[in-house]
């Protein structure tokens, strides 16, 4: 009976270190969880700041394309205006020139 004594004990006792080991393992899983989950909702919140920071980003180069397009177009109207005026001054000065040869021809001859 002592033999059987003990071996209830030494199965008693292997029992009860499984529990408390067990009892263990949920505790630090539990510890792990809080953390992971900590870890996830600061990603979270890091993903939600990034995204709106992208936004902005992308309504300035937005803005900027805007900008862009714009100040092109002003100066392909400003360049093909002065190509005008060119043109318009020279058409001028040729008829300037012309009334110029003009009156020498009428003053040299009276």
């Amino acid at each position: 009976m002592s033999i059987q004594n003990i071996m209830n004990v030494c199965f008693a006792i292997c029992i009860t270190l499984l529990i408390y080991q067990n009892t263990q393992l949920k505790d630090e899983i539990e510890t792990v969880k809080g953390f992971s989950q900590l870890d996830v909702d600061k990603s979270w919140d890091r993903m939600d700041e990034l995204e709106l920071r992208i936004d902005f980003h992308k309504d300035t180069l937005d803005l900027q394309k805007q900008n862009i397009a714009e100040i092109r177009d002003l100066v392909y109207e400003v360049s093909s205006n002065r190509f005008d005026n060119d043109v318009i001054l020279e058409k001028r000065i040729d008829k300037i020139s012309e009334w110029i040869s003009a009156n020498q021809d009428y003053l040299f001859n009276k």
